[in-house]
């Protein structure tokens, strides 16, 4: 058709009108050409795959032609002398673990593969790679090899009392553990797996560490155990990300480094799991600790537990500063089965300028313990469950500006406390916590007068316990303000022995103890005491509110009881002076010291207000 070109098949036929038997015989040899055009394309497409798997095919014969296979190492060992890298293919130990040996291979566990200089397939020689002592490498090169020959198990290899993989002065120390691969120590090794000594940036990334600790001797000490991971004399030190499991030692021991950055996760240690700070005598003085996200499992009674904390900063020599520690967010588990003082999940027994936060502890003797000589730091916003034997937070001896804010301790355990203040820490505060379930709330204790604590507050704290909420004994300077104080005790709610200049105010309790303030003393005389605006719910005799309940110094002239929701206002407690109130007059009827007053609701003229002028009896009582 003249009138119409076509574009397309479909438009050819609808153009071709009328249809012509010379039509379509045109038409069936145009699609013929199509046909046949595509069936070449399709035929040559074919070819090309044809050849290259002819090729692959000749390359597999070739591979194969160089691999000698045999079936046990017997047949190996009888084979002559070949050049390195020459691999083998062994079937009886094809999922064999690595074993890092002193010659300089990484070996089959347990069979002597290295006569004649041969190195088996599942093998690496390291000797080209940076060798360390052992045999070991201190970059991720041999670590990701292996990796990449089957993510197999490696099993290191070590003489006693040395680390399967050590390093001295290295600068820059790269190892990344990959995820997945675990390094188990040897059995019989009776030693470490890393050690680092004079080293500088030393960064262990990812994977497990295995120490294998059941099979190997048990260390006579903690000197001659090394660790999972051990560091001396370090400086820009990192672990994050490895799990280390089954130690004879440490998890992590880092003595004399600085810069020290810890956040790993475990199990089953024989030693403190972490445990960093100047070696002491002889050492030096560290800075800049962090341990952080970590979470550890010690769970089981095991070799060198004499000091059972998990996590320790610390120091023996007192000449020596740790300062600049975070420890923060992590999970520690401690259920060691000895209630001993040094039974804990965090200890800092050295250290200025430091801060433990936002940590789940739970269990131990003193889950976090912040010891002697500390001077600067804040303990908040951590928890603490479980079974407990001694006190949840403990605050040690000679601690200065300090803080205690912001946590949440709920356990159980007989002559427990939830937070304990010891001889000689000044300059605190207790702010803001919770404490539930334990027999005492918060407690001052210094062993005598001459380590006496001073300018300590407790402020609106939340304490449900079964004996004295608060109990402060050898304390100068003290105040007790707001919160909740509950107890089940029938004596008293805050108990006061040898303490002076205090004050008491706006506390609400439910508590209906024979005292609200109970006060002895038998070393110091309290001259200073205000008790002041509290809701309290304590028995109405006079003499139930405040009380010398003991022959000793007992109370000074200043001791004042105003203002409370529950009785009289008590404006010197020595002197029995009090403002009173009642119905009917007091003439007779109420022991008040001269100066007291009284209001009759009941009086009139000349016998509603009384003043006490006389006596300290019932009587001189005069109306006014």
């Amino acid at each position: 058709n003249s009138d119409t070109v076509a574009t397309s098949l479909p438009e050819l036929l609808n153009a071709a009108a009328p249809v012509t038997p010379a039509v379509i015989f045109q038409m069936q040899t145009i699609l013929a050409d199509a046909v046949t055009a595509e069936n070449g394309a399709v035929t040559a497409k074919n070819s090309a795959v044809t050849a290259e798997n002819a090729a692959v095919t000749a390359r597999d014969v070739a591979v194969a032609a160089s691999i000698i296979q045999y079936q046990t190492f017997a047949e190996l060992l009888a084979i002559s002398e070949t050049v390195d890298y020459k691999q083998y293919t062994v079937a009886e130990r094809a999922n064999a673990a690595y074993i890092l040996q002193p010659a300089g291979y990484a070996a089959l566990a347990g069979d002597a593969t290295l006569v004649n200089g041969r190195v088996a397939k599942l093998q690496i020689d390291l000797k080209g790679m940076n060798v360390l002592s052992f045999g070991a490498t201190y970059d991720s090169a041999m670590l990701l090899a292996i990796d990449r020959m089957g993510n197999v198990p490696i099993i290191v290899a070590a003489n006693s009392s040395t680390a399967g993989i050590a390093k001295t002065s290295a600068v820059d120390t790269n190892i990344q553990i990959l995820d997945g691969v675990t390094i188990t120590l040897a059995n019989g090794s009776d030693a470490g797996v890393f050690n680092f000594i004079a080293s500088t940036n030393i960064s262990v990334t990812g994977g497990e560490i295995d120490g294998n600790k059941d099979n190997q001797s048990a260390p006579s000490s903690t000197s001659n155990a090394l660790s999972g991971i051990y560091f001396d004399l370090c400086t820009g030190v990192k672990v994050t990300g490895v799990n280390i499991i089954n130690t004879s030692a440490c998890a992590v021991r880092a003595l004399d480094s600085s810069d020290v950055k810890v956040s790993i996760t475990g199990s089953g240690a024989g030693y403190i799991p972490i445990y960093i700070g100047p070696r002491g005598t002889g050492g030096v003085s560290v800075n800049n600790i962090k341990v952080f996200k970590c979470d550890y499992d010690w769970t089981t009674v095991d070799r060198l537990i004499s000091e059972r904390t998990l996590c320790s900063v610390t120091t023996t020599d007192a000449a020596l500063d740790i300062n600049d520690i975070t420890i923060n967010d992590n999970i520690f588990r401690q259920t060691q089965d000895a209630p001993s003082g040094l039974h804990a999940c965090i200890a800092v027994r050295s250290g200025n300028n430091y801060s433990v936060s936002s940590n789940k502890c739970y269990g131990g003797g003193i889950p976090i313990t912040l010891v002697s000589g500390s001077d600067g730091f804040a303990c908040f916003g951590n928890t603490v469950e479980g079974a407990i034997t001694l006190y949840a937070i403990e605050i040690a001896g000679g601690a200065t500006n300090w803080a205690v804010y912001g946590n949440i301790l709920k356990g159980t355990g007989a002559a427990v406390t939830g937070i304990q203040v010891n001889g000689g820490s000044s300059f605190g505060t207790v702010d803001g916590n919770t404490v539930k379930g334990f027999e005492n709330g918060c407690k001052v204790a210094p062993n005598s007068l001459a380590e006496n604590s001073t300018d300590v507050s407790f402020n609106s704290n939340i304490i449900d316990v079964s004996n004295q909420c608060y109990s402060l004994k050898y304390t100068n300077g003290f105040s007790i303000s707001g919160g909740v104080a509950n107890t089940t005790d029938s004596t008293s709610i805050i108990n006061l022995e040898s303490c002076d200049d205090g004050l008491i105010s706006h506390v609400k309790t439910k508590a209906t103890s024979t005292f609200f303030v109970r006060v002895s003393g038998t070393e110091q005389t309290m001259n200073e005491l205000l008790v002041t605006s509290n809701k309290t719910n304590v028995l109405a005799q006079n003499d139930r509110y405040i009380k010398d309940v003991t022959s000793g110094l007992g109370i000074g002239a200043n001791i004042k009881y105003l203002s409370n929701s529950n009785g009289p206002n008590i404006r010197n407690l020595q002197g029995n002076i009090m403002d009173l109130e009642g119905t009917g007059t007091p003439q007779g009827s109420v022991v008040a010291g001269v100066g007291s007053t009284y209001i009759d609701f009941s009086g009139g003229a000349g016998a509603t207000f009384y003043v006490k002028e006389t006596l300290t009896t019932s009587s001189g009582w005069v109306g006014k």
